[in-house]
């Protein structure tokens, strides 16, 4: 950093966006060096809670001037460290940049940043809408730019993909201040209605960046009407073969809104203990959950899930679990925290390699003796489109148990180059990642370069995906 005044550098930014907006409070500091993971990273030297484009720009342009390292942070509620600092320097606090703005004619939203999944959905179904996808599970706390810059699975990707596929354009302030518009916004009359013109996608060169190319200000999501009917499935199956046969035939059809797989007996016991207790017979099961316009097309649907799940014997659970499921969202994942914390290995793969991964995943525990132990072990799958699913094997530990917890970070980092050798790649990272991606050399070229050429100087998040200079 060429300014080392702190105290003049603290009274620019201040002069930016109001005094009790940037402050180097070291109670404050302390707070965004952590997010929701176990990693261990650096205090920034201010956090800045910009409101306006013009505002981030400003902060921008005068951290480029001085050298100083940006970050950008929503939520905070990642578990790989993505959005804190390497470098010290500044934390761009994206909250309040939260606006919702609606256009019905051309079936999109115009979103802050910073705000939440829950305040989109909320706002959205008052209108009488949703999202494609609806945000990770933690939504009442992650961001709409959070999700975007983290190539986000979660709620609804089965049938919409990640976060960045209902895009269609972005507001970007690039590292030198410019702010930039993308989709169909590259024509200055046009509204912000559509991602792929005529001319190259720079909408996808900010998705999954973690502001490294860029902060992302603005996101236009696609938006559609609001179901007029729900319903639910629920299979059990006394093999993981039987299970993910049936749940890829579905996947397949495109059908669901929603899917998930909870891939073993100690996972369904976990998760929901009364599901084990009343079936001991069943070894995985997964849900579907079907949104459609009229109860007629989500009955027929339904129908055809429960022929599918038939054919590899799968036995009908009922619809209690999906129900709890579909009804509680972004609370799906707080009772797991009596268990303790986990470390972020979530990774795409394949969907006919579920059982594979499921077995190998299983020599893991025994090696480490998790189950001895006393240590929760998670396994199961959200599907993402027709071909891929976010598959999830989480151990937790309690935070006040150092053996533990060494224990999960020593087999975690064990696993991560396991996954990347064998074909599994990561879509949300971070601190606890970027040593494990060993991109192409031809890959990683091109990514600096245009990393080179948008921040000569580096200011950036720099060090993210291994990438300084």
């Amino acid at each position: 950093m060429l300014c080392r005044d702190l105290h003049r550098m603290l009274s620019e930014l201040q002069a930016i966006v109001g005094e009790p907006n940037a402050t180097n409070k070291e109670t404050v500091l302390i707070t965004y060096s952590r997010d929701a993971s176990l990693v261990d990273a650096l205090k920034p030297e201010y956090v800045v809670r910009p409101q306006t484009a013009e505002q981030v720009s400003s902060i921008v342009r005068l951290a480029n001037d001085t050298h100083t390292p940006v970050i950008a942070a929503g939520g905070r509620c990642g578990m790989g460290g993505a959005c804190l600092p390497l470098k010290r320097g500044i934390v761009l606090d994206m909250t309040g940049v939260n606006h919702v703005s609606v256009n019905e004619n051309n079936m999109t939203a115009t979103v802050g940043a910073g705000c939440t999944w829950g305040n989109l959905l909320y706002e959205l179904k008052r209108r009488g809408f949703k999202p494609g996808f609806r945000g990770p599970y933690s939504g009442h706390s992650a961001t709409v730019g959070g999700s975007v810059s983290s190539n986000s699975v979660g709620i609804a990707s089965a049938k919409w993909g990640q976060a960045p596929q209902g895009v269609t354009s972005l507001k970007v302030i690039l590292p030198d201040g410019a702010i930039l518009e993308t989709g169909s916004r590259i024509n200055p009359n046009a509204r912000p209605f559509n991602r792929f013109n005529c001319t190259a996608d720079l909408t996808g060169l900010f998705c999954g960046d973690h502001s490294l190319l860029g902060v992302k200000y603005e996101v236009t999501l696609r938006i559609y009407p609001y179901p007029e009917a729900v319903e639910y499935c629920c299979f059990g199956f006394s093999t993981i073969e039987d299970a993910a046969g049936a749940f890829y035939q579905i996947q397949k059809l495109a059908i669901a809104e929603d899917m998930t797989m909870v891939c073993d007996k100690a996972s369904i016991k976990g998760v929901i203990e009364e599901m084990a207790d009343l079936f001991p017979d069943i070894e995985s099961l997964f849900v579907v959950i079907l949104e459609e316009p009229s109860a007629e097309i989500a009955l027929a649907k339904q129908k055809l899930c429960q022929s599918i799940a038939q054919k590899y014997n799968g036995k009908d659970l009922g619809d209690m679990f999906p129900k709890m499921y579909w009804d509680s969202k972004f609370e799906m994942i707080t009772p797991l925290f009596k268990y303790g914390m986990w470390n972020a290995t979530c990774h795409c793969l394949e969907t006919y390699r579920i059982p594979e991964i499921v077995y190998d995943l299983k020599k893991t525990f025994k090696k480490y003796k998790t189950e001895e132990k006393g240590l929760f072990a998670l396994m199961c799958a959200m599907p993402t489109l027709n071909n891929t699913v976010s598959f999830v094997g989480h151990v937790y530990a309690k935070e006040d148990d150092e053996k533990a917890l060494e224990l999960v970070k020593t087999m975690w980092d064990e696993k991560k180059t396991e996954i990347w050798k064998y074909g599994g790649v990561p879509y949300w990272t971070g601190i606890a990642w970027y040593p494990y991606l060993e991109m192409t050399s031809e890959f990683r070229e091109t990514l600096t370069r245009i990393k080179k050429a948008l921040d000569p100087h580096c200011i950036l998040n720099p060090g993210a995906f291994g990438i300084e200079y």
